[in-house]
């Protein structure tokens, strides 16, 4: 019986050491769980990064990183004295399929350049938004450039370590479709028609006649007359002339269709 009874509370001693140290287990995991979500909410992120590839020529490239800087927070120029803050850095993994053009430039409307209370020194930092270009030329059909930013940010009273962002601007390629541009000041051949010559005809002369009762009959519009003579010898000495007038209109108005001997 003595011997049951320590069996039985020997194992039940088993059971209880092998639950605790389950307890343990998840009372530890839970702790760490909690420290580590504490810390990552406690890790500040003050600047988001932008990168795009702005096409310039058939193969160069303003490769433009861009950095939205939260309200309070600075970052810092690539151009200032040792001494003072981490500058940023463009750094361009180097390959056979590009090459720099220049040295990466520095754009903002948020400039700000003097002496800094953090840093007791004269320094060129950015707030809100700034922009860092370097522009590039493929010598390879297509490309993919990588990198990374190394930049550090403070705020007036603090700095946070210094951060690196990766980047890959991806698949850029040389247009080999360019369009010529067409002179303005030259013209397109066109295909000549060849001209005959027309031959100029005389035009014809307006012949007026006043004829006596011709306006009462036409309303004093008087219309041209073509005329036409014509002689018949009749004797040796004696001839027979005919003289017509023809009226261009839709009723003749006289009829001049004379002899005469003489």
């Amino acid at each position: 019986m003595t011997n049951f009874v320590f069996n039985l509370n020997q194992k039940i001693f088993h059971i209880k050491m092998k639950n605790f140290r389950i307890f343990a287990f998840i009372l530890i995991s839970a702790f760490a769980f909690i420290n580590e979500t504490n810390l990552e909410a406690q890790i500040l992120h003050p600047v988001k990064w932008k990168f795009d590839a702005q096409r310039v020529s058939n193969n160069e490239f303003n490769l433009v990183a861009t950095a939205k800087i939260d309200k309070g927070w600075y970052t810092y120029s690539q151009f200032n004295a040792d001494g003072g803050p981490i500058n940023t850095a463009v750094t361009f993994k180097p390959n056979a399929d590009y090459e720099l053009v220049g040295k990466t430039d520095e754009v903002s409307a948020h400039k700000k350049s003097g002496m800094d209370k953090i840093f007791e020194m004269n320094i060129t930092k950015f707030s809100d938004e700034v922009q860092f270009i370097q522009k590039i030329r493929l010598k390879s059909p297509s490309a993919t450039i990588s990198g990374s930013v190394s930049f550090q940010c403070c705020d007036d009273e603090k700095c946070l370590p210094p951060q690196d962002e990766d980047f890959a601007y991806n698949n850029l390629k040389i247009n080999q479709t360019s369009t010529p541009v067409t002179p303005t000041n030259s013209v397109a051949p066109t295909q000549q028609k060849q001209i005959t010559p027309q031959p100029i005809l005389p035009q014809p002369k307006k012949v007026e006649k006043k004829t006596e009762g011709a306006s009462n009959l036409n309303n004093g519009i008087e219309k041209p007359v073509e005329w036409s003579f014509s002689s018949t010898q009749l004797t040796e000495n004696s001839f027979l002339l005919k003289v017509k007038a023809r009226y261009f209109y839709t009723k003749l108005i006289i009829d001049l269709n004379q002899s005469n001997t003489y």
